[in-house]
């Protein structure tokens, strides 16, 4: 669904959207379709634009005209995965919700389970068969209750989150570890500021709350993270983030430590608070020309001197988007680095915090983790409104040197059979090379089928 609505931005149908920041609910999605549909005659012609729209409307359930109602659905949807990997796999198991692929047959089986009242309060879960080579068990995937009051959104409850324009990764939140017990604070749709400061353009403000797992140095500490996507434009977005850890096992939260979080004014002293990592990220989109564009980027500090942040990363990426009479082909780049030449492991790690910026052994941030780079590649041909075929690389490098390598190589496809099932799978090659040249490859196969009612 995401990459259909950033199909429609780069089109220049959805100017207020504010994509960098997911998820969003299902009425923020509404919203955004009216906006492109009052747009759509600008582009007559775009077969496909129509196409995006009509599927959506299907897949969000378009009762826009309907002012009072309840939904309930006991199956919301059915989704089942088979993967096979010759070995415990790498590259699948990186944004996905920390789930983790064994060697051999894989098989995921879940359900989503929805009531909705009144545009008000919903209620949501997930629960997930999983086998592989350990013994079969149920994981509660996704669960929580979201209130929408006056503009506010209240969520509490299990859910993911994405923050920043990257598409294979950002910095400081993403779905590569499993999704957080939290209590999650944010706007429904963006909004403008009274009288002057109207002029600083559309805003999106987002806080969460949560506590990470015991089985760590410091046992269940605090993870806070603060969010605000700012649109001055229509074509440009700039988001800012930051996320601290602290408490934890026997250390003592007081309004002097949460002050001190907020200030960031005693990191790297003896009485820090705990661990915090700050980014900016931005993206611009160009509509019109012959080759629409986005160009999106983050740059983040994973220190802090001066009270500015240091020890930079960085993701840059670049996404283009060409229609066809038969169809449109996509072009995604993106590279990340967050190697640090005289401070080896400085990314995702810290001094006091020494199980690092992890949730239950994965990384929150860039799946890559420290001192590495990554080049991702993706070309995708929507061969009809229904039909995707993609092939894509990743080359990731670690340390200094970048003695150890992990290459992936992958061709996928996707086919909306009927409205209410789609399916979609693929073949990937990953080969891994470490510092003593030895080298292991693993081919992986995976089929998914998808039912929305």
């Amino acid at each position: 669904m995401y990459r259909d609505f950033e199909r429609l931005e780069l089109k220049g149908l959805i100017p207020s959207s504010m994509l960098s920041t997911k998820p969003f609910t299902r009425l923020e999605g509404l919203r955004l379709l009216g906006e492109a549909e009052e747009r759509l005659d600008s582009l007559s012609g775009d077969t496909q634009a129509r196409s995006i729209l009509e599927r959506l409307k299907k897949e969000l359930g378009d009762e826009r005209n309907k002012t009072e109602r309840v939904i309930i659905k006991p199956v919301e949807s059915i989704h089942t995965g088979i993967l096979y990997s010759a070995r415990t796999p790498d590259y699948p198991n990186i944004n996905n919700n920390g789930d983790a692929f064994r060697e051999g047959f894989n098989l995921r089986a879940g359900v989503g389970v929805k009531v909705e009242l009144f545009d008000t309060v919903s209620l949501y879960a997930n629960p997930e068969y999983r086998f592989d080579d350990t013994d079969p068990r149920m994981e509660f995937l996704r669960g929580y209750a979201l209130a929408n009051l006056i503009g506010v959104e209240l969520l509490a409850g299990r859910d993911s989150m994405w923050w920043g324009a990257g598409y294979h990764g950002n910095l400081l939140v993403t779905n590569n570890a499993k999704p957080f017990d939290m209590i999650k604070v944010t706007s429904g749709h963006p909004f403008l500021l009274p009288w002057v400061f109207s002029y600083i353009g559309l805003l999106k403000p987002t806080l969460f709350l949560t506590r990470l797992e015991g089985d760590r140095d410091f046992a269940n500490p605090y993870l806070a993270g603060l969010r605000l996507d700012v649109k001055p434009f229509p074509y440009f977005q700039i988001g800012f983030s930051r996320v601290a850890m602290f408490g934890g096992g026997n250390r003592t939260v007081d309004a002097g430590t949460v002050l001190d979080v907020l200030t960031a004014g005693t990191e790297n002293t003896l009485e820090e608070p705990g661990n915090q990592i700050a980014s900016v990220d931005a993206k611009i989109i160009v509509p019109w020309g012959p080759l629409p564009f986005t160009l999106y980027g983050e740059i983040g500090g994973e220190d802090e001197a001066g009270s500015l942040p240091s020890q930079i990363g960085y993701v840059v990426g670049v996404f283009l988007s060409h229609s066809f009479g038969t169809g449109d082909i996509d072009l995604r780049l993106e590279y990340a680095d967050d190697y640090v030449d005289g401070h080896p492991g400085v990314w995702y790690t810290h001094h006091l915090y020494t199980t690092g910026y992890t949730y239950n052994g994965r990384v929150i941030g860039h799946h890559m983790g420290s001192d590495a780079r990554d080049l991702f590649v993706r070309l995708q041909y929507h061969a009809d409104p229904n039909a995707t075929i993609g092939i894509e690389a990743d080359l990731e490098r670690h340390g200094a040197d970048a003695g150890e390598k992990k290459n992936w190589f992958g061709i996928d496809a996707d086919y909306r059979l009927t409205e209410y099932f789609s399916l979609s799978g693929g073949v990937g090659m990953e080969r891994d090379y470490s510092a003593a040249d030895d080298e292991d490859s693993n081919t992986v196969f995976w089929l998914n089928t998808d039912f929305a009612f």
